[in-house]
């Protein structure tokens, strides 16, 4: 699976198990830009314009305001539960921290149960 094809699986389970939840995708990342397309998006987002999360669920659920998920096709983790080293996925943990601590709940979402399981438990708490 591809994670276009994930991105999608996990649009209609959205829309099929919350249709009132108001979510988001940011799909920059998955687009071919012009280099001038790609300058402006990088001027308009700044520091975060590479590794702002795919999906935000804006959703106030227990003591988090938002939802924001990392959508990966496999596992970012290595055998012992430390995070696979790429300056890509640090960067991507580092903006987790960042929301973590303004309150919202970040995460890694490696495949579809993983996302679903994700998105359930968030909105049942």
């Amino acid at each position: 699976m591809t994670e276009r094809n994930l991105t999608t699986k996990v649009a209609q389970y959205l829309q099929m198990a919350y249709p009132k939840v108001i979510y988001r995708f940011d799909l920059a990342a998955d687009q071919r830009l012009s280099i001038q397309q790609a300058t402006r998006n990088s001027k308009l987002h700044g520091r975060w314009s590479r590794g702002f999360v795919d999906l935000t669920i804006f959703h106030k659920s227990g003591d988090y305001g938002a939802l924001f998920i990392e959508l990966k096709v496999d596992t970012v983790y290595k055998k012992d539960g430390e995070l696979k080293k790429s300056e890509h996925l640090r960067r991507q943990a580092e903006f987790h921290m960042m929301l973590r601590e303004r309150g919202y709940k970040a995460e890694f979402g490696c495949g579809f149960d993983e996302i679903k399981a994700l998105i359930d438990n968030y909105i049942k708490l």
